[in-house]
């Protein structure tokens, strides 16, 4: 015996001992029984309780139970702790004794399961609880039958628990109400009498018994008359606590496990606190032996109902099993589990019946399936056989087990269906049939739904089908439907689950975006950059590195098109991004990524040398002819393609600038790419090429090949058969803008209904090509539209000069110096052009108007930068100095013509360009002929 306290029973008789005769019962007789308890007679009880560690007085509802009624029940030691916790020993030496007391309720742990006392403290409380739910339902005719029925039915639920052996009876109070006992026992002295510490208690206990019965019963609430009867009693009917003694009394009162374990353990148990047994039972006896004897007749009455039930019952079996064939296990397991249900007495032959209709259905079913599977017809034999014998959980079991083999063999053949769905889908794809492919790939990812990862794989293909489709034949239905299977994909890949799975969605959906912004979605092309970002937030350099890179070169693809729409700071941030991809892009590692990303890093190079960088455009020549090292035509024949287009671009581009050779070679490799990229394999990209091959052959023809022009033009109208205005707006008007340029052109040589072509075609492009959308495209078409309307007014059209001089000046309002300090030249070098036909038709303040333009054109236009373009403009100048000249008589003036006019022809005979070099030395003959020089 003991504890960890430090104080023996011998101790504390000791102390007990000096105390008995100083003070008045009841403590003294408390002391004076325990100086002469022979503790040998429970010693056994006692030392099994040490073995099983006794019941904490607080911290379950059998143990809150047991405390309240008996210090409601009065006497033995509950009372004396009452007492002494009340203030009723002065002594300090008692009060420690009674802290010790405290200290060990506090330490002491729960009962094991399925203990005598756990058990017969249980049963006591159920049985007090259906005494007083009997009484309210016998005295209260009028309350509503549901309740009690409910009620009797959870109490014979928990008798059923608390009788049968195998069932563990460890059942746990609320936090709350242990929390509260264990304040009232183990807090400091209050002054209450015992009496009222008891009272405190034991409505604690109402309160927990009400509680679990309540949450049984809900959403049913208690009856607020049922709950006044069952704390206080009512006219000779017991409160609970009162028929809770009486159901304790009977118990102790008996011999048995009960009254041994419960007397000595749970009241003796107190380190050498100790009692009469007899004087205890006996004062138990005079208090509760009249609801004693009221609650034996009860039990009498149900034993005789319980006895009536069971002889119902065998009937209700025996005609059951005869009329429906039903085994007699089957049934008695049935009515075995309406008992632990609480079905009601009345319901029990309705409820059988039916039960075995549907058990007689269930066994047909299962004998009549003959063509299953042989793991299905396994299952189902057994659990016929299981069924017979009433075990119903066993007979779920094995048809549960079944089902699994069922399912794992339906998932493997789904996944080889899957599988083979996947590769007539590649089939399909290579066919170039993308729509089908991506269907098969739908239906793939179906058949695999129980795998998310699976499932996730085969839609990703699907999206990358219709990609396809949109991409290489303007399908933009066929984009939306991609994104639409994009969103999908990411909800079976969640970040927090599959963070790369999910990147690797994000980077695709950016793909398709991207791709849509070609068809003039601009909103699609922010969205692709945020995709992009949202994917390089999972695909670190550190985690995947050439995942990281791939996706920093589409983000750098799609800023790259930002900067296209006006967002000057997206450029640079392409650059930089390529350039990042390729420190992990390395060509010996992946060759063809690497290629790719110099192709479009040479892209990125091409904008800057549009934007005026001279340096940029060989950088781009060199990236493009690094990428053709490894997209070749024999590899990767679309992609090589694609950068024999990319590089004519950068060589056009250099021919603009004056090198012709440039244009040769530009030429040459449009017409190269055209080989692989023809209009039935990718028309989109035909018509690409094609309109690029127009631009070289136009700025051939306005070199003085007069052969190229009509090609330039016919390049241009094919381009128009598949660049729609419905499928892809933007890039219509772009071959728009420059069939204007090539019909233009073919006017200067005198085909006056080209001119009246060509401002048709430009007026066209600007109903796509607006200031809001895309300003600097607009700018441009502007500024063309203001070369064709000039020359119109050339022609003598004299309204149309004030036209192409406002075109001229809208096309400034964009096309700024800083932003496009070359394009600005151009325009300004134009709007002198009209300026000057103006002043020469008598407009006075064209003429000054005109050398300004001139003058700030050759701000730009240097003579080291772009020397013909230079010299163009040096000539122009030269004619607007001399019509001032002549207009005012200033021979310094017309001397300043002379000197523009000679710089220019040594430059056009230094690039031997020999069309402007006639028109160049005819006025500088004119002018020394002025000047008197001839």
């Amino acid at each position: 015996m003991g504890g960890g306290s430090g104080i023996s029973p011998r101790n504390i008789r000791g102390i007990l001992f000096r105390f008995k005769d100083d003070h008045p019962p009841p403590f003294a007789a408390v002391a004076r029984l325990a100086t002469t308890l022979d503790y040998s007679q429970h010693r056994n009880a006692v030392e099994a309780m040490d073995r099983a560690t006794a019941t904490s007085l607080a911290s379950t509802t059998i143990s809150a139970c047991a405390v309240a009624g008996l210090a409601w029940m009065g006497g033995g030691v509950p009372s004396v702790l009452a007492a002494g916790i009340a203030g009723g020993v002065a002594d300090r030496a008692a009060g420690r004794l009674l802290g010790e007391v405290r200290d060990r309720l506090a330490r002491l742990r729960g009962l094991p399961a399925n203990h005598d006392v756990a058990r017969g403290v249980r049963q006591a409380q159920i049985q007090a609880l259906d005494r007083v739910i009997r009484d309210f339902a016998a005295r209260r005719p009028d309350a509503d039958p549901a309740f009690a029925e409910r009620a009797l039915a959870f109490c014979r639920e928990v008798q059923g628990h608390a009788l049968g052996a195998e069932v563990s009876v460890n059942e746990d109070l609320t936090a709350p109400l242990g929390a509260a006992i264990q304040g009232i026992l183990a807090g400091p002295g209050t002054g209450l009498a015992s009496a009222t510490v008891a009272e405190q208690i034991a409505g604690m206990v109402e309160t927990a018994v009400l509680e679990e019965l309540r949450a049984r019963l809900a959403p049913q609430p208690l009856p607020p008359a049922f709950e006044a009867q069952f704390r206080h009693g009512a006219d000779a009917l017991p409160r609970f606590l009162d028929a809770y003694g009486a159901h304790v009394t009977k118990a102790i009162s008996q011999p048995g496990p009960f009254q041994a374990i419960f007397t000595a353990g749970a009241l003796a148990r107190i380190e050498g606190l100790g009692f009469d047994t007899a004087e205890g039972v006996q004062a138990l006896a005079e208090r509760f032996g009249g609801i004693e004897a009221g609650l034996g007749r009860v039990e009498d009455a149900q034993a005789r109902e319980a006895r009536l039930a069971a002889a119902r019952h065998a009937e209700l079996l025996a005609a059951i099993a005869r009329d429906k064939g039903v085994p007699h296990d089957v049934l008695r397991a049935l009515l075995a589990r309406m008992g632990e249900t609480g079905v009601a007495e009345a319901a029990i032959e309705a409820r059988l019946a039916a039960k075995a209709e549907e058990y007689v259905a269930l066994r047909a079913e299962l004998d009549r399936r003959g063509n299953d599977r042989p793991e299905a017809a396994a299952a189902r034999a057994r659990a016929s056989r299981l069924l017979d014998t009433g075990d119903l959980d066993a007979a779920r079991a094995v048809l549960a087990e079944g089902r699994g083999r069922l399912r794992a063999l339906r998932e493997q053949t789904a996944r080889e269906e899957a599988g083979l769905a996947a590769e007539e889908a590649q089939v399909a794809a290579l066919a170039l049939r993308y729509r089908e492919a991506a269907a098969l790939y739908e239906e793939a990812a179906a058949l695999v739904g129980f795998d998310a990862e699976a499932a996730w794989g085969y839609l990703l293909l699907a999206a990358d089908r219709m990609q396809a489709q949109g991409g290489e034949y303007g399908d933009n239905p066929a984009l939306r439907e991609a994104l639409v299977t994009y969103d999908r994909a990411l909800s079976l890949a969640p970040r927090a689950v599959r963070p790369l799975d999910w990147a690797t969605t994000q980077n695709d959906l950016g793909n398709t975006l991207a791709r849509l912004d070609e068809s003039g979605d601009e909103a699609a092309l922010q969205r692709a950059v945020a995709a992009y970002g949202a994917a390089l937030e999972e695909r670190t350099r550190e985690r995947a590195p050439l995942a990281w890179a791939m996706t920093q070169n589409n983000l750098a693809n799609a800023l790259l098109a930002l900067s296209g729409r006006g967002d000057e700071a997206a450029l640079p941030r392409a650059v930089a991004a390529y350039g990042a991809a390729l420190e992990e892009l390395i060509r010996e590692r992946v060759p063809l990524a690497w290629a790719m990303t110099q192709n479009n890093l040479g892209n990125a190079l091409l904008t800057l040398g549009k934007r005026g960088d001279d340096e940029a455009l060989p950088l781009a020549v060199a990236a493009y002819g690094a990428a053709l090292e490894e997209r070749t035509r024999e590899r990767v024949p679309l992609d090589w393609a694609m950068t024999q287009n990319n590089l004519g671009n950068a060589l056009l581009m250099l021919g603009e600038r004056g090198d012709e050779a440039a244009l040769q070679r530009a030429v040459a490799a449009y017409r190269a790419a055209l080989e692989e990229r023809t209009r039935e394999r990718a028309p989109l990209a035909w018509a690409t090429t094609q309109n690029n091959l127009g631009n070289a052959l136009l700025a051939l023809g306005e070199r003085g090949d007069e052969a190229a022009l009509p090609w330039a033009v016919a390049a241009y109208e094919a381009a128009l058969e598949e660049r729609t205005r419905e499928r892809v707006p933007l890039d219509w008007a772009m071959t728009q803008n420059n069939l204007g340029n090539g019909l233009a052109t073919l006017g200067r040589r005198g085909d006056d209904e080209a001119l009246r072509r060509a401002v048709a075609a430009y007026r066209a492009a600007l109903e796509e090509r607006t200031r809001d959308r895309v300003p600097l495209d607009w700018a441009t078409t502007q500024n063309n539209l203001g070369n064709a309307l000039l020359m119109l007014g050339e022609r003598g059209d004299d309204e149309a000069l004030p036209r192409a001089v406002a075109a001229y000046e809208a096309a400034l309002e964009e096309r700024t110096r800083e932003r496009v300090p070359l394009d600005w030249a151009m325009t300004q070098n134009n709007l002198g052009n009209a300026l000057l036909m103006l002043g020469e038709r008598g407009d006075d303040e064209a003429l000054p108007q005109a050398v300004a333009a001139y003058e700030a054109a050759l701000e730009e236009r240097t003579r080291e930068r772009a020397p013909y373009r230079w010299a163009r403009t040096t000539a122009n100048l030269a004619l607007a100095e001399a019509s001032l000249a002549a207009q005012h008589g200033e021979p310094a003036r017309l001397r300043r013509a002379l000197l523009h006019v000679e710089g220019a022809l040594e430059e056009y005979t230094r690039l031997d360009a020999t069309y402007d070099m006639d028109i160049a030395t005819r006025l500088r003959d004119r002018l020394r002929a002025e000047l008197g020089e001839n």
